[in-house]
């Protein structure tokens, strides 16, 4: 392990596991003037746990971008500090434990160094790495107990640490965050200290694991400037105090599998602008509906029962006024009442949860203001074909069925759906 150069017999197999890309060597063995440029090399193992760092010193300090040492696993002081010849990153892929005299070593490399393999690290390597002053990667740590946190808190290097599932240090969330972006791909929950500290630093965050969101802070971390949508496909709780941070600015919001909402965060979330996504939501209580149905963007409860039992005249001038599309996929009837409701939307909905129209219902949806997406219709009762026939057809409006409703239908209604303007299988704009 502590072999450097290799026994002479092994080192031609050796070198030839070495990638060289782009070098070009004189008579004298040295890089040839003509192609000096940065080259990229990616070094193997020449004994076991040893690094190739011969030929950094062949390539010469000018011409070396960086180290990527595949398969090394452990380093003594001497092989590390042969690793400083690099003027590019060092990245080692494997190298699972680093010991604090080696790490007091590669903190002295003044161009970049990714230990994203370390799988924990103790408060006396947290030292010696916390005086780098080249970007240093630790994206392989999940926890940090608090002295190495606090530690790494003091550093002056730019610090990334992406592979944490959890961060309880306030002093190194500070840290983080005074970087600017904190990106925290894994995290399932922040603390409200740490939430305090994104507040106070006003950075911006990457935290698509969330399953709860609680504090307004980590909220407009999220949406930054506004300038990009929120998506938090793991969110569970959404709390009316995490919803305030994300009405501010005009972005998507997609919570996808969020099964409930209340109606406290219900009415914070009716000043938002943009395209909501709730489709897991099955769980909202008619006075939640009607404050969601305030907001001013697309809507997706596809998951919803129902729009209440009965439906209330708040959710019914609710529908009638919403004016973006709304997917309601998850009903299975419709009342006549909720149907004249959802014929006065300007905008298109999705009902194809719905398998049969009925008569009744069919007379409430005609001359509606908006495209009706009825894909899921299997059959039609009797007289309800010709009902929709009678639709007024005007820009923008009709009914959209599949094209399986076809083979459930005479012939002779077929061809009057498809010279209809305001009937479509399967193509709205192309009725």
């Amino acid at each position: 392990m502590r072999t450097i150069s290799p026994p002479r017999h092994q080192r031609a197999a050796s070198e030839s596991r070495v990638v060289d890309r782009g070098m070009h060597m004189s008579k004298r063995g040295r890089p040839d003037k003509r192609h000096r440029r940065v080259i990229s090399m990616r070094l193997t193992l020449v004994s076991s746990g040893g690094i190739a760092v011969a030929l950094l010193a062949q390539a010469g300090k000018s011409e070396a971008e960086g180290v990527t040492a595949e398969a090394v696993t452990e380093m003594d002081e001497s092989e590390a500090k042969e690793c400083l010849r690099s003027h590019g990153p060092l990245v080692f892929e494997k190298l699972t434990t680093l010991n604090p005299r080696v790490a007091a070593v590669l903190a002295k490399h003044k161009h970049g160094l990714a230990l994203n393999a370390l799988e924990s690290i103790d408060e006396a390597t947290a030292i010696a790495l916390s005086r780098a002053e080249c970007d240093l990667s630790l994206d392989g740590l999940m926890t940090v107990d608090e002295p190495a946190a606090l530690a790494l808190s003091r550093s002056q290097a730019k610090l990334s640490m992406t592979g944490l599932c959890e961060l309880k240090s306030v002093a190194l969330a500070r840290k983080l965050a005074k970087q600017g972006h904190l990106r925290l791909p894994r995290i399932p929950v922040i603390d409200h200290p740490v939430a305090a500290v994104m507040g106070e630093c006003r950075c911006t965050l990457e935290a698509g694991q969330l399953t709860i969101l609680d504090h307004e802070a980590v909220a407009r971390a999220l949406v930054g400037d506004g300038q990009r949508d929120v998506s938090l496909p793991y969110l569970q709780t959404l709390t009316a105090d995490g919803a305030k941070g994300l009405i501010d600015a005009q972005c998507d919001l997609r919570f996808p599998n969020l099964t409930s909402i209340d109606e406290d965060t219900a009415n914070v979330l009716a000043h938002h602008i943009g395209v909501l996504d709730l489709d897991s939501a099955c769980s909202v209580s008619t006075k939640a509906l009607e404050a969601l149905l305030g907001n001013s963007g697309s809507i997706g409860l596809g998951s919803l029962p129902s729009l209440g039992d009965p439906v209330s005249a708040g959710v019914l001038d609710a529908l009638a006024k919403h004016g973006w599309p709304l997917c309601l996929s998850g009903l299975r009837s419709i009342t006549p009442e909720e149907a004249a409701a959802l014929r006065d939307r300007r905008s298109a909905t999705d009902l194809a949860g719905i398998k049969t129209l009925t008569q009744p219902t069919a007379e409430a949806l005609l001359h509606c203001r908006g495209y009706l997406w009825l894909t899921g219709v299997e059959r039609l009762e009797p007289g309800v074909a010709e009902t929709l026939l009678r639709h007024k057809a005007s820009p923008g409006t009709g009914f959209v069925f599949s094209v399986d409703l076809r083979e459930a239908m005479p012939e002779r209604l077929v061809e009057a759906f498809e010279r209809h303007e305001g009937v479509s299988f399967g193509n709205p704009y192309c009725p």
